[in-house]
């Protein structure tokens, strides 16, 4: 029997903001640990929230992006549940009243172009992290308040890849926005998935997998949880309502728990903070902000430019090239020429981690190598060196071009000396371009190349060539 798999996702993004989200505590990963607290953080009686505003500029540029109703009135509640990681016994998140409902995200995936419905996005604070080492369990509490988004979908997905999909396209959203660096293997990008099996009868039991730190676990997760719900289901069992969590080791699920109702939570109000309230100027703000996102680029690099689907892809992946990028194609570099050098010479450079993507040069120097390019004052090979060394931290294009001897030769004199050498040092070699033999004459520009080291203009070489074996 054939059962269709129903998947809806949870998604807790980190922010980068300077501070947590209720208490001025700096937010810094490498910090040794509880250092960065404070008694809001840590839940001490009689301390006092107050909201980050920074964290609802995340949230709105975020909620504007991806097209979702951005509410100008939200606010907070508390959610009880006792674990050691959480000092309060309550996270302060959004239920009744989130900042955002609504929107979509697109995906790309072997079946083509499709949007993911979202269902809302609310802002809430982390726990703490628990480190387990030597038999021990210990606490570091420099996590508890980090900002985060939770970004909740509908449950309309319906297989793994579109789940894998999502989660690409929705990490690239938030890197390009620059509202989170999204580091999953460091925590700041995770996922919970809820998944059911259904054969159209009735609708199935949802199982949650927490906490998985990558895309390639994410899919791993569902594809296994669906082969493992399949066989419960045709032996005649129930799949009962659970939390299930992903083993890296043999790429299965685990059982953790029973899955919580909304009623344990015991959701209410949270009384130390009033509603918040966003005035129209900051929504507009946020609005100003938005930069043309991925997918939107690579449909116009595309059809504007003519692009690949490789190359697009490529101009996009890195927030940091992307935004070059299209600087220099507003200053006038012509978009094909600036996508192949910077492909062929900044890409071997750039970390694995997109959000750690620097480029040590200014948009105007790559436009004046195309310049000099396009103008013959460059060959290819030599444009690449040039790029080379301004991707390496050095700065004006035209004086390195000149220290480093990389400017095309055209005087002719020179180029007359280099051409007279070849033909002297291979008499055979000008009766074979006499003869107009096959190749011959390609093979004198190339000697003569190299007398130039491979400066000369070819254009000119050639001419110069074909006068000697005339004479």
């Amino acid at each position: 029997m054939a059962y269709t798999a129903t998947i809806g996702l949870e998604i807790h993004l980190a922010l980068c903001t300077k501070t947590k989200i209720f208490c001025a505590c700096p937010i810094d990963a490498a910090a040794p640990p509880n250092t960065h607290v404070c008694p809001v953080c840590l839940g001490m009686p009689g301390a006092m929230p107050r909201f980050n505003r920074a964290v609802s500029d995340c949230a709105v540029r975020l909620g504007l992006a991806l097209g979702c109703k951005v509410h100008p009135v939200s606010a907070f509640d508390r959610k009880s549940y006792y674990y050691p990681d959480n000092p309060t016994s309550y996270q302060i998140t959004q239920y009744e009243r989130p900042i955002c409902t609504a929107g979509a995200v697109p995906i790309e995936t072997e079946k083509g172009i499709s949007s993911v419905p979202l269902r809302r996005i609310h802002m809430e604070q982390d726990a703490a992290k628990l480190l387990h080492r030597n038999g021990q369990t210990l606490i570091d509490c420099n996590r508890c308040g980090t900002p985060l988004l939770e970004i909740v979908t509908e449950p309309a997905l319906h297989t793994p890849e579109e789940a894998a999909a999502f989660l690409t396209a929705l990490r690239e959203i938030a890197l390009h926005l620059g509202i989170s660096d999204c580091k999953m293997q460091a925590g700041s990008l995770r996922c919970d998935a809820n998944i059911s099996l259904s054969d159209g009868s009735a609708p199935g039991v949802p199982v949650e997998i927490k906490n998985l730190n990558s895309v390639k676990f994410l899919k791993k997760a569902l594809d296994f949880e669906i082969k493992r719900q399949s066989e419960c289901l045709l032996r005649g069992e129930c799949i009962e309502k659970q939390t299930r969590r992903y083993s890296e080791g043999d790429g299965t699920t685990v059982f953790m728990r029973k899955k919580e109702t909304v009623s344990e939570y015991r959701y209410c109000p949270e009384w130390d903070l009033g509603e918040l309230c966003l005035a129209p100027g900051e929504i507009a703000a946020q609005k100003a902000l938005l930069p043309r996102l991925p997918h939107a680029a690579r449909v116009h690099y595309r059809s504007a430019y003519g692009m690949s689907e490789k190359e697009a892809h490529a101009m996009t992946r890195y927030p940091a090239v992307h935004r070059f990028f299209e600087e220099c194609v507003r200053l006038c570099a012509p978009p094909g020429l600036c996508c192949a050098l910077l492909m062929q010479t900044l890409f071997p450079l750039l970390p694995a981690d997109e959000a750690d993507a620097k480029i040590n040069t200014e948009p105007q120097e790559l436009c004046t190598v195309c310049a000099m390019l396009q103008s013959g004052e460059l060959s290819r090979q030599n444009a690449a060196r040039l790029c080379a060394l301004l991707f390496a931290g050095e700065k004006d294009a035209r004086a390195l071009a000149k220290a480093h001897a990389l400017c095309t030769i055209t005087d002719h004199a020179v180029l007359r000396a280099a051409a007279d050498a070849v033909f002297a040092e291979d008499p055979k070699l000008l009766c074979a371009c006499r003869l107009q033999k096959k190749g011959a004459l390609d093979r004198a520009l190339g000697l003569a190349l190299r007398k130039t080291d491979r400066r000369g203009d070819a254009t000119i070489l050639r001419s110069l060539l074909q006068q000697l074996f005339d004479e």
